[in-house]
């Protein structure tokens, strides 16, 4: 007890170390000796590393875009108007303010307090060499609420992490209130409230709990909580809601409930990532109330996709492109620098005079230019003329709206989406023209950019779709969908780096450990290599013997005993007189002493009469106190001094003795085979949970059904690839086993390594279909792979091991067990995979062992035997021989259907896997949509057949259209109607061709978006030579050039 209690004190303080110092996902790491140092604000070896970037002046030079600065036309070498040029080691909180500021940096307010700071802060992730964060120096203020703004993956979270940390910068220093997040962690995160991109709640707690809960974390004792709850529930609307499950909330509650766990307990800063994502436009509204009033005792920093959310809101706007910080300053500041005025759009009407229409525009306000003209629309830009040039315009255009051919027309104004597009076209195109960037002055530079951008929009508008024609055949696209449905599996196991470990090694491992251990377990039994010499050599010096004698006339007899001791070294004690008072006095004086030391004794009573004591502990004492009298007596016969009786036990010659008495080992090899195969396949077979898993809970399964992919074709490839698999790391599991080789038993007969593996492959046969139904279990991958693999386990070990030892006791007739009704109970138990299997393995096991025994034994010695075979234990070995004449071993088949082969469990094992494959099908199917169909047919009459049978107009031209469209290639041959543009209609047979985005992403996170894209434009039976045109058009279309060969799980 006090071993496992030091266990306990030593791996909590383990524990608690190795979370300080390596902490396993998020986290700031400390020094290794951290809890010796004094000096808690001296940097990590992380932080010093690369001084460089701290160590010059905070010029905008380094951290603002080359490209920008050439585009706005800027002095590159102007100071920070908010950066000091402070060494990073001084220490230096406040940084002055220049006079001089970049023309896309408006600064700060003053006599404003810095509440989080950000100097040229870099993060680089493991494995990649991408800057996440790139050289980025930011300053958030107190009273204000600053929103970071960028494009997906522009750092936007990482930036946050960081301030939060949750993990540490590469490069760079940030700090809180002064203190600094690397450092002074905990002091940092004082009166911190995170909402994160992702809602962190607990399913099994409701509303109230959780706010409690984070409140009690937060220590605010000052602060009535049940008031302060009340307050924010009052204030999210959440009131109603107080005692409800956080898994009972709509997307949008736990959005407000994730949003009030960061402010409880009177949060000074809150840190809010996108925190109304997935809220509708009244609750988002009430949110940006909330943050409104709250500002002024708060500093607050939101990122958020919702322009008009960041200009109702934000003091201050931070863009954020490729980890840089681009432009930072008020809402209206930012709309200057990056508005492109006001913009005119002009419905075309027919005819329309668009030469004479631009004259008249440009030609009263001069700053105008037409900026597109697509189909029925053109658009002009205006700029920031005066109202005296826009209310003329406007009235003239309205007054020759007729001769000019406007149809309509429309005038608005920048808006921070604008300023958002704007920045991050600039951002994205400068990449691509730093090198012409430094040979051009800044006039040529941005009207060159500019134009760039216009044409790279008029490209996306006007180059049409890739033009292919589908697969068609219903065979064709079947193969293809196949194909992609197959390469989709392939991606993601090559990506799934612990899969290896728990289909191959962790099987493998215990595979190796139970052959190892069944080795030993024979050799133990095998005891025909061992002899025992009768003497107390193994007890010499520390044995006690006594001896006794009442008549003198044997006296010579004593002595030649007491000699016979002293050879073996046994200190002898004489004339004890009784030897029962003797030892019963020894033994109340010193138990221990007894029990070891006084172990053969002797005796002479009479002339005739010769007694050897011994103890009963140690086995074989008896005899070796035997052989001591023994010798004595053949000393006083002989008169021979030196006379000694020697005897020495020895096994029946060879291995005899282990093959006609291994009753015992076959029930322990059994026993061993219960432990270790179920445990070791389900870990293999448990592992086909995950992907399935995955699919269902992220909807992927959905949309690729919805794309036109049957459910039999889904489930069978899926299927088809995870039996590969089994049946690759089967071959991987019976190589070390036939390479070890058990006692010879797998190699005994030429088909029991084959029945073995043909087992095993059954077993995949049925286990993989029951892991998909656990598929709908639960909600996570782990969760359903750590359920089933209990079951596995459980159902494996227990039930083996329990019938194993109920059988053994059976044969020994104890305790009345009726060997029929197990035997019929048996079948019921065959229908568990895992006991099954199990149970077929041990079955081949003892073929293989009885074949190798019965062997080894002579002919002659089994005639010996035979007759009393039941007390040998070798009943197999002594059938009746097949001429009918004696006894002798008979080979029985693995694939035998009787109590003693597999043959019952595997052919259980391929009536399981069928109907677990039934019992999926059902699940699958629309078993409501059936019996409704059914209802359905049940109720029609014969009005309404004939109803049916009679055509009308409408459907011969529409028969004539869809003709038409088959004909010119433009459909399907299969194709029964056709819906014009802006026809409603119903959809449910046109799954191929319709195009669902789920509220969440329904991605597989082990393939990329190029090969989910592939996947997808197979299975919607584009042709494969216009699969990478397409693939790379949607790419582009959405701007994914720089990702696309991510795995999604990094998006």
């Amino acid at each position: 007890m006090l071993v496992m209690i030091g266990s306990v004190f030593i791996y909590g303080l383990l524990l608690w170390y190795l979370d300080n110092v390596w902490p396993y996902q998020y986290g700031i790491p400390k020094h290794p000796l951290y809890f010796l140092q004094q000096d808690n604000e001296k940097p990590t070896k992380l932080a010093r590393r690369k001084k460089r970037h701290f160590r010059q002046p905070a010029f905008w030079n380094g951290f603002v875009s080359d490209s920008l600065w050439s585009l706005l036309g800027q002095n590159r070498c102007q100071k920070s108007y908010w950066y000091s040029s402070t060494d990073y080691d001084s220490g230096s909180d406040m940084e002055a303010v220049d006079d001089t500021s970049p023309d896309v940096f408006e600064a700060p307010p003053h006599n404003v307090e810095t509440t989080i700071s950000l100097s040229h802060v870099t993060k680089m992730f493991r494995g990649t060499n991408k800057k996440a964060v790139d050289n980025l120096s930011l300053k958030i203020y107190d009273g204000q609420i600053t929103v970071l703004l960028g494009h997906n993956g522009a750092g936007k979270t990482t930036t946050m992490n960081m301030i939060t940390g949750l993990f540490p910068p590469t490069e760079g220093r940030v700090k809180i209130k002064g203190y600094n997040i690397l450092t002074q962690t905990k002091k940092a995160r004082e009166n911190f409230g995170l909402c994160p991109q992702h809602n962190v709640l607990f399913d099994e707690m409701t509303v109230e709990e959780h706010l409690y809960f984070f409140y009690s974390l937060k220590s605010s004792p000052e602060i009535a909580w049940k008031e302060h709850i009340d307050e924010i529930l009052s204030n999210l609307e959440l009131s109603d809601k107080r005692r409800t499950l956080a898994k009972g909330l709509s997307g949008g509650m736990k959005r407000k409930l994730s949003l009030a766990n960061s402010m409880i307990g009177g949060s000074k800063i809150l840190i809010l990532d996108e925190p109304t994502a997935g809220m509708d436009p009244q609750a988002r509204r009430a949110v940006w109330t909330l943050l409104q009033e709250l500002r002024r005792e708060k500093t607050i920093l939101l990122t958020t996709h919702y322009m008009e959310e960041a200009d109702a809101l934000g003091d201050r706007i931070a863009f954020v492109a490729g980890g840089k910080l681009q432009c930072c300053g008020s809402p209206i500041f930012l709309k200057k620098k990056f508005g492109t005025g006001y913009r005119m759009r002009i419905a075309k009407a027919h005819p329309c005079d668009l030469e004479a229409l631009t004259q008249r525009i440009t030609g009263t306000v001069v700053s105008s230019h037409m900026t597109s003209d697509i189909g029925h629309e053109v658009v002009y830009n205006l700029g920031f003329p005066p109202a005296s040039d826009v209310i003329p315009l406007l009235r003239s255009l309205e007054q020759d709206k007729d001769s000019l051919g406007i149809a309509s027309l429309g005038i608005s104004v920048t808006t921070m989406e604008d300023v958002f597009i704007r920045v991050g076209e600039l951002a994205d195109m400068s990449l691509d023209n730093s090198s012409t960037a430094s040979s051009m002055n800044n006039g040529d530079m941005i009207s060159v950019l500019w134009k760039k951008v216009e044409k790279h929009c008029l490209f996306l508008a006007d180059d049409a779709y890739p033009r292919f024609q589908r697969v068609r055949g219903r065979l064709p696209l079947l193969l293809q969908q196949t194909a992609a449905l197959f390469a989709k599996r392939a991606n993601a196991t090559r990506r799934q780096y612990f899969l290896p470990i728990l289909t191959i090694l962790i099987p493998i491992a215990l595979f190796i450990v139970y052959a190892l251990l069944d080795i030993k377990d024979a050799q133990i039994s095998d005891s025909s290599s061992s002899r025992l010499v009768y003497d107390l050599g193994p007890f010499a010096g520390s044995t006690v013997g006594f001896l006794d004698t009442v008549e003198p006339v044997v006296r010579p007899l004593t002595t030649l005993y007491e000699r016979a001791m002293a050879a073996q070294k046994v200190n002898v004690k004489e004339n004890v007189g009784d030897p029962n008072e003797f030892l019963l006095d020894i033994a109340r004086k010193s138990l221990s002493e007894y029990e070891g030391k006084y172990l053969v004794g002797g005796s002479v009573e009479g002339v005739t009469k010769l007694v050897a004591w011994y103890n009963g502990e140690p086995l074989h004492l008896g005899a070796m106190s035997l052989n001591l009298a023994h010798t004595a007596a053949l000393r006083y016969v002989t008169e021979e001094d030196d006379a000694v009786v020697s005897v020495t036990n020895w096994p029946l010659p060879g291995k005899l003795g282990y093959q006609l008495f291994a009753g015992m080992y076959d029930q322990t090899s059994r026993i061993l085979c219960s432990v270790f195969v179920p445990t070791a396949l389900a870990f293999l077979s448990s592992s086909f949970v995950l992907f399935p898993t995955h699919e269902r809970v992220t909807k992927a399964k959905l949309l690729q059904l919805m794309a036109g992919v049957p459910g039999v074709l889904f489930w069978g490839t899926t299927f088809l690839w995870d039996f590969l698999i089994f049946a690759i790391c089967s071959t991987a599991i019976m190589v070390p086993l036939l390479a070890i080789n058990p006692n010879g038993i797998f190699l005994s007969s030429a088909g029991l390594a084959g029945a073995t593996y043909f087992l095993l492959l059954l077993y995949g046969w049925a286990a993989i279909p029951f892991s998909y139904l656990f598929s709908y279990v639960k909600k996570t991958p782990s969760a359903g792979y750590a359920l089933l693999t209990t079951i596995n386990v459980i159902t494996g070990v227990m039930l083996s091991i329990v019938i194993s030892v109920v059988f053994f006791l059976g044969k020994l007739k104890v305790f009345g067990i009726d060997e029929e009704a197990l035997a019929k109970s048996m079948w019921a138990l065959r229908l568990v995979p895992g006991f099954s299997v199990t149970w077929g393995f041990a079955n081949i096991h003892e073929i293989g062992g009885d074949l190798r025994r019965c062997s080894q034994i002579p002919e002659a010695m089994l005639k010996s035997y035979c007759p009393m075979a039941a007390v040998f234990n070798i009943e197999v070995c002594c059938q009746p021989c097949p001429d009918g004449h004696g006894h002798c071993y008979v080979p029985r088949s693995a694939f035998s259907f009787s109590e003693f082969g597999a043959g019952r469990e595997m052919a259980l094992l391929f009536i399981v896997g069928i109907f677990l494959f039934a019992l999926l099908a059902f699940f699958e199917s629309n078993v409501y949509g059936i019996w409704y169909s059914i209802k359905s047919c049940l109720g029609r009459n014969g009005r309404d057949i004939g109803t049916m049978q009679r055509k009308d107009t409408d459907v011969a031209k529409e028969r004539a259209i869809v003709e038409e469209l088959i004909r010119t290639g433009r459909a399907d041959d299969e194709a029964l109607v056709a819906v014009n543009l802006k026809r409603c209609f119903k959809t449910l047979q046109f799954q191929s061709m319709i195009g669902y985005c789920p509220q969440f992403d329904a991605q597989i996170d082990k393939l990329t978006g190029r090969e989910t894209l592939e996947m997808f434009a197979l299975i919607r039976g584009v042709p494969r030579q216009h699969l990478s045109n397409v693939v790379n058009y949607m790419i582009s279309l959405a701007d994914l050039e720089q990702h696309a060969d991510k795995p999604t799980e990094a998006y």
